[in-house]
């Protein structure tokens, strides 16, 4: 069994014991082998049951970083969520979120008088907003080259 540690009421880290290292890389073998059918987990008595789409992605994924000696943090979260948690998840600081939402790039909800968001809105804008980032990092890279300040061809 995996060592738990929890370090909130709702989170907990759980680290590869170094006993489990061989069948945990079966299993991350096992689970990278995509057959395009979903998963099913079976129980002791042979019921079965397939596993939901969004179960799958989190049993890739942690089995994916035990198998490779990492710590997994698993820790729930409401659908609507603070300001303070959105700029948590973000790597933003508080007023930065409320600057997106004041540009109406998040949508708030006001729930006695506090502004909360809805999870899935701020996992959304952190992908466009890394995307972003790194659009303009990539066109600075090139204006930088053009003016001869940076070689991007690093053969």
């Amino acid at each position: 069994m995996a060592s738990l540690t929890s370090t909130t009421s709702e989170q907990e880290l759980i680290s590869p014991e170094s006993s489990e290292h061989e069948a945990l890389e079966a299993v991350n073998k096992l689970l990278g082998q995509e057959s395009g059918k979903p998963l099913r987990l079976v129980a002791d008595d042979g019921s079965e049951i397939e596993l939901p789409n969004s179960l799958e992605r989190v049993l890739r994924r942690a089995a994916a970083a035990l198998a490779s000696e990492r710590t997994v943090a698993v820790e729930p979260f409401e659908r609507l969520i603070s300001i303070a948690e959105a700029a948590r998840i973000l790597n933003m600081s508080p007023a930065a979120v409320e600057s997106v939402i004041d540009r109406k790039e998040l949508t708030e909800t006001l729930i006695d008088g506090r502004r909360m968001l809805d999870i899935g809105d701020i996992v959304a804008f952190g992908v466009q907003h890394h995307a972003r980032m790194l659009n303009g990092l990539d066109e600075l890279a090139q204006m930088s080259q053009e003016m001869g300040l940076y070689d991007l061809d690093r053969s």
